[in-house]
């Protein structure tokens, strides 16, 4: 049985078949999961996010290059060391980009949303992964190949130049976090980390029982950890934005219901 991308198509027992070139990769080593993805799944990476922002001559050829992989929460999708292994799209869910420094264990560094891509460094340099990504919940993923991307490349003028704004876009949010983790006091710092968190959400997603905001899907342990606080200090913060009605929480879930609000509590 296979499982049909445009390009590549997936045998039940795991290996990746190249319908143009007929040789297969062994991908049964490989976290994750192959099901079939419907073409209409991607359009988040359509209309979100980096992909959205680029040509469609080129969109269309990343998209049609793409295998279609699902992975559980608390999939690792690669780590920090992990050969180079292609670009990878946000199709639904959440992705947790965890930072490893070495001298200690690795951290979240940001959740991403669905039109979130990444894995651009490994692509440029073909070395070794420098972050590893996990599936912060059930998530959509399209993949594509290093190989796929050398086919576009070779293809698309301008590819490199797009890959290029891909390194920029998810340099700025880095810079976004590390400047909110230079917020010194708690209260500030939480918000700062919140108005990230709030940058990279999917805008088509409204808030809890119709209250409208962005939802954001973590949990206070994840939120803390990002933030550098204790998770109850991160605790009582969250309560003191609840009570002037800035957020609200429900399970693993939090609701940014005034985003102006947040900003004027991180000077």
């Amino acid at each position: 049985m296979f499982f049909w991308s445009s390009l590549e198509a997936v045998r039940s027992d795991g290996t990746l078949v190249d319908l143009d070139r007929r040789d297969c990769v062994d991908f049964r080593n490989l976290s994750g999961s192959f099901a079939m993805i419907r073409p209409s799944e991607c359009d988040a990476l359509r209309v979100h996010g980096w992909l959205s922002e680029t040509v469609e001559t080129f969109r269309n050829a990343v998209l049609e290059r793409c295998v279609p992989r699902r992975f559980a929460r608390g999939e690792t999708l690669y780590r920090a060391g992990d050969e180079a292994g292609g670009l990878y799209g946000l199709v639904d869910g959440a992705f947790g980009v965890m930072v490893d420094p070495g001298a200690s264990a690795p951290f979240l560094g940001i959740l991403a949303r669905p039109g979130f891509w990444i894995g651009e460094a490994s692509v440029i340099t073909r070395g070794p992964r420098a972050i590893g990504i996990v599936a912060a919940r059930d998530s959509h993923v399209a993949h594509l190949p290093l190989r796929q991307w050398d086919a576009i490349a070779r293809a698309e003028p301008e590819a490199w130049r797009w890959l290029a704004y891909l390194t920029l876009r998810n340099e700025l949010l880095a810079l976004a976090v590390i400047d909110a983790l230079r917020q010194r006091g708690a209260e500030g710092r939480l918000a700062a980390i919140l108005a990230v968190l709030a940058m990279g959400a999917d805008a088509g997603e409204k808030g809890i029982n119709g209250t409208g905001g962005t939802v954001i899907e973590i949990s206070q342990d994840d939120l803390a950890s990002m933030a550098n606080l204790s998770r109850s200090t991160a605790g009582r913060v969250l309560d003191s934005f609840e009570a002037c009605s800035l957020i609200k929480r429900s399970y693993r879930t939090l609701n940014i219901l005034d985003l102006e609000g947040l900003k004027r509590r991180r000077a």
